[in-house]
């Protein structure tokens, strides 16, 4: 057992055992102890998890430099760039890349036989690809897709090596997180949620472990939160479907249902199709989103790794829980809690 993997097991297991020892619904008079002690624990493992390496210029413009990657590949996958309803633009909301639409209506058909699934890429012809795909039969849906990305990222002959390498070099989805990032948040999203948040970490570090990878640890994670924040299910045949990633599509920022884009799947002259349509005309420019589902911020926050501005949170939903302390015998209990939270 190599220094790395011991020191990192070790950190795990001192976690593991301060895990257990808690009561299953603490106090919550206890919730920011409980939370300040598992920073300290978590703060051990940062220096075993160095940020992923960035390989872009800073000073390069990101959608140039995702113009140059993915209009090549884009054409090698038959799905135009010029052909989109969209263009690839700078979205200030979330700071990040996202869709513009280039057109009024707005309306995509992607051929399954496009996307990035375990049983499609195993139809590859790459015999080398083929028998590194066969190992990783047994894995979960999510950790296969995981080192297929990775094994995209590293093999410059690898069909999706473009793809790979047109992704964000960091994220920040709860799997990525550092113990600073867990201090920060454990005031804002909750005792609940911060729990929710680090359980799967712990897991996923722990798998890591048993997988004996040639991958380091850092693009490990780097590659699980692109997939953690961009996977979709895809209908391969009319009896089957699996997780998957579908390029360009992926692209698409967070958006109420009533501003969203709608897609479903179709049958269409050469297999099934995943269709995109607007419900109303776009202006030119005007962002194309979809509806990551009815959340609040902290959900999102540790689901996806992003919270909804303040300036763009009208007409959103959000929720807050707050313990209060309110005895049986009182009749006038939830009058009090209600005046306390400035209810009518």
């Amino acid at each position: 057992m190599s220094s790395f993997t011991s020191t990192l097991s070790s950190s795990l297991n001192d976690l593991t055992t301060y895990l257990s020892s808690l009561s299953p619904k603490p106090s919550p008079s206890l919730h920011c102890q409980i939370c300040e002690t598992i920073c300290s624990h978590l703060s051990s493992l940062d220096s075993l998890i160095p940020p992923t390496p960035c390989n872009e210029d800073p000073t390069s413009d990101p959608v140039e430099a995702w113009e140059h990657l993915m209009i090549p590949y884009l054409n090698s996958i038959n799905l135009p760039y010029e052909s989109l309803p969209f263009k690839v633009t700078l979205n200030p909301t979330y700071n990040c890349l996202g869709l513009t639409a280039t057109q009024k209506k707005i309306l995509l058909r992607i051929p399954v036989k496009n996307m990035i699934t375990p049983s499609l890429e195993s139809q590859t012809s790459d015999k080398a690809y083929l028998k590194y795909l066969k190992t990783l039969e047994s894995l979960h849906p999510t950790i296969q897709l995981t080192l297929i990305l990775l094994y995209n990222l590293k093999n410059s002959s690898a069909p999706h090596n473009l793809y790979a390498h047109s992704l964000p070099k960091s994220y920040t989805t709860s799997c990525a997180w550092s113990s600073s990032v867990y201090k920060n948040v454990m005031s804002s999203i909750g005792y609940e949620e911060f729990m929710k948040a680090l359980k799967p970490r712990i897991m996923l570090l722990r798998y890591y472990l048993t997988l004996n990878l040639p991958h380091s640890l850092s693009d490990f994670l780097w590659a699980l939160s692109a997939i953690l924040s961009r996977q979709n299910n895809i209908m391969i045949s009319s009896c089957h479907s699996e997780i998957g990633l579908t390029p360009v599509w992926d692209m698409m920022n967070h958006a109420q249902l009533d501003k969203a884009v709608i897609s479903y799947i179709e049958k269409g002259e050469e297999g099934f199709e995943l269709v995109t349509e607007g419900k109303r005309d776009y202006e030119i420019g005007e962002n194309v989103d979809m509806f990551y589902g009815d959340r609040g911020n902290s959900d999102l926050l540790v689901s996806s790794g992003f919270v909804i501005p303040v300036e763009n949170f009208e007409g959103q939903k959000d929720d807050v829980k707050a313990w209060m302390r309110i005895w049986k015998e009182d009749g006038l209990g939830k009058m009090k809690v209600r005046s306390r939270l400035g209810a009518q």
